[in-house]
């Protein structure tokens, strides 16, 4: 436990960041924030037209909650990443920018499936997969950094909310 609580501390405790860890960190974080972008391209039209129809959970937060937290996880995702890839060794890097971007594109497959294809069965099986990548993200950045498996569990219990969400949709609206 002594040594988890000292990776910790090493993130705050470091007085200066070089200007190449200030971009590259920076690059993630708007990497995440991209294909958030190109996700909102998916929605419009179906959150106008097609999503208000649907019968949803009583639990379902009010648009403006998904566009906040989602601007959060982003954030937190591209900084546990830049934490992981900091600490990496040459191998170690390419697995975590490898399953950095796989868990991209299966977040804005997401956005395809549901609101692009209006699909929600899909997105529930896609979302599986997303959560299956996400606990392996999780397991790979804490084997470098606890700091980075830390900040990952927003994102996790985030995915738990939606499965249950996209869940409730699918039954719902059978048919």
């Amino acid at each position: 436990m002594q040594n988890k609580i000292k990776d910790i501390k090493l993130v705050w405790k470091r007085k200066t960041f070089s200007i190449m860890d200030l971009l590259l960190c920076v690059f993630f974080i708007v990497v995440c924030d991209f294909i958030g972008y190109l996700g909102t391209f998916f929605q419009k039209e179906s959150l106008k037209v097609w999503y208000p129809m649907l019968t949803k959970s009583e639990f379902t937060p009010p648009s403006f909650v998904f566009s906040f937290v989602w601007g959060i996880l982003y954030a937190l995702i591209g900084f546990a990443t830049f934490l992981a890839f900091k600490k990496s060794g040459r191998d170690m890097k390419k697995s975590v920018l490898f399953i950095f971007f796989l868990q991209l594109g299966f977040n804005l497959l997401w956005n395809i499936f549901f609101f692009g294809m209006r699909a929600p069965l899909f997105a529930f099986i896609e979302i599986l997969f997303l959560l299956i990548i996400v606990v392996n993200m999780m397991q790979l950045y804490r084997k470098v950094s606890l700091a980075s498996y830390l900040l990952l569990l927003p994102y996790f219990f985030w995915l738990l909310f939606a499965i249950y969400l996209n869940f409730f949709i699918v039954v719902e609206n059978l048919g």
